[in-house]
């Protein structure tokens, strides 16, 4: 079994989540974050405790003020947000691993149990697995 490099083990952290946060200052415009919520937002402008974003699945250019106890990971790569569970292009997220060690790539249930793996640039649409949560239907038997 070989030891990961410096590199590798960094982007391995990133991927599961490991070194979100490990310091504020990292926090820079033009990332995207996913809040506790999992929402996910972009940047405009940050202070140390304070970040002014646009909601990424929002036309409006309207802004929304978050502090750094919202935020639950913070990434340039989309993909490094997204999580098991999550939905994209109306897909169920089932894995996410690194290809080769440095390609993120998330694995999906296809339509008839057909995986479909998916790359940064092929993420179109995404769909929290709190988002999901929060909306969902249930219903109860009837006694």
């Amino acid at each position: 079994m070989s030891e990961l490099d410096e590199e590798e083990l960094k982007a391995t952290r990133r991927l599961n989540g490991a070194d979100i946060l490990d310091e504020l200052d990292e926090i820079k415009a033009n990332e995207i974050i996913r809040t506790k919520e999992g929402k996910l937002y972009k940047i405009v402008s940050c202070t140390k405790d304070d970040f002014l974003c646009n909601e990424l699945d929002k036309k409006s250019n309207s802004l929304i003020l978050l502090s750094d106890m919202e935020i639950a990971k913070h990434s340039p790569n989309l993909i490094d947000l997204i999580e098991e569970g999550d939905y994209v292009n109306g897909y169920l997220v089932t894995d996410k691993y690194l290809f080769n060690g440095e390609l993120p790539v998330l694995e999906t249930g296809g339509l008839y149990a057909n995986a479909k793996c998916l790359t940064n640039k092929d993420i179109r649409t995404i769909v929290t697995h709190e988002q999901f949560n929060s909306v969902a239907y249930k219903v109860e038997k009837m006694k």
